[in-house]
């Protein structure tokens, strides 16, 4: 799959790589009176009560058993998604500040530009929220239109990363990056002088820079930012 980012240039993303099958037939690994451990399309493993299969009259033919979408999507691809995005905000948050470091990186490859890590989630109280990719954010802040400010709350050379907060009660949290330290800073209420008001007004203006349209994303999102790490430490 090739992707268009707002730079003009292609990404290509390799879907059998980072996306995980929609095909149901699983590979039967081993089982026994309580439990069948299978394996995916993608190598993803997982034992299933032998009650499950009963329960839904699934068929095992060949050492293949092919599950419902549903019982596919319960066992098989909820737990794997659970899990590569914890892992990736631990990594994330560990590993945030060399990432922003190297920005340019991240626009080379498909499944950099596509990470969403839960740091990059804003919200307004009343009107929800949204989550966007690393690389429709770094492209935001390198097109000379994003959130910036020169002087923020004692900090020079500060980018919006997130932003949430409520228009009523005006309490607020934000993350910068700092260009001029290199390093990730947050404000909550009370800390810093705060985004301009109305807040909604600033919250969609944000919400415009870094939200091109495309909603598109990738699974197994904590292996694809242990490569960027990888490759940044090199």
């Amino acid at each position: 799959m090739d992707i268009k980012i707002r730079n003009g240039s292609i990404l290509s993303l390799d879907t059998n790589r980072w996306l995980i099958s929609d095909n149901p037939t699983c590979q039967i690994l081993s089982q026994d009176e309580n439990y069948i451990e299978i394996q995916n399309n993608n190598n993803l493993r997982t034992k299933i009560p032998q009650s499950i299969i009963h329960d839904n009259h699934l068929q095992i033919i060949d050492g293949k058993v092919v599950l419902s979408k549903s019982v596919y999507k319960y066992w098989v691809v909820d737990p794997e998604r659970k899990m590569s995005k914890e892992r990736l905000a631990e990594l994330f948050r560990q590993n945030g500040e060399l990432i922003f470091r190297n920005k340019e990186v991240v626009l080379k490859r498909a499944e950099y530009y596509l990470l969403r890590p839960d740091m990059l989630l804003s919200g307004a109280a009343y009107s929800g929220g949204f989550s966007y990719s690393l690389g429709a954010l770094i492209e935001s802040m390198n097109s000379g239109q994003h959130f910036f400010f020169e002087e923020f709350g004692g900090f020079k050379k500060m980018y919006l990363i997130s932003t949430s907060g409520s228009p009523l009660s005006g309490r607020h949290t934000s993350i910068f990056w700092c260009a001029e330290e290199n390093r990730l800073i947050q404000f909550r209420t009370g800390e810093g002088p705060g985004l301009p008001k109305p807040f909604l007004d600033s919250y969609r203006r944000f919400t415009e820079m870094v939200n091109p349209g495309s909603q598109l994303s990738i699974d197994f999102e904590d292996q694809a930012i242990e490569q960027l790490i990888k490759e940044l430490k090199k």
